[in-house]
């Protein structure tokens, strides 16, 4: 699972992105640490696969189905975090013209 964005949140309230990591263990238990959730919600569509394949997929979508989530932002009092495998894709130099606006 990889978020869209990871931001370590200092005491004084700065934040800074990190790039290239991924969530390392997290499971159901860690989201009872959960110390604050936004009220925007974000967006993500995800490839799933479940355990056992259910016959009526067909070998074209090779048994995966696109979930769309609509999920706040959460900040969680500590997590574990690890580089991502593989090449980390460098960011655009400018920034994207919808928003310069």
């Amino acid at each position: 699972m990889s978020p869209v964005m990871i931001y370590k949140v200092f005491p004084d309230g700065r934040e800074e992105l990190i790039r290239g990591v991924q969530f390392s263990g997290l499971n159901a238990a860690a989201f009872k640490d959960i110390v604050a959730a936004s009220k925007d919600q974000n967006i993500l569509t995800v490839q799933y696969r479940p355990r056992s394949v259910l016959p009526t997929y067909s070998a074209v979508d090779n048994g995966s189905l696109a979930l769309t989530l609509a999920v706040p932002s959460l900040l969680f009092e500590d997590v574990t975090i690890r580089k991502t495998r593989g090449e980390t894709p460098t960011p655009p130099v400018a920034g994207h013209p919808f928003f310069s606006k």
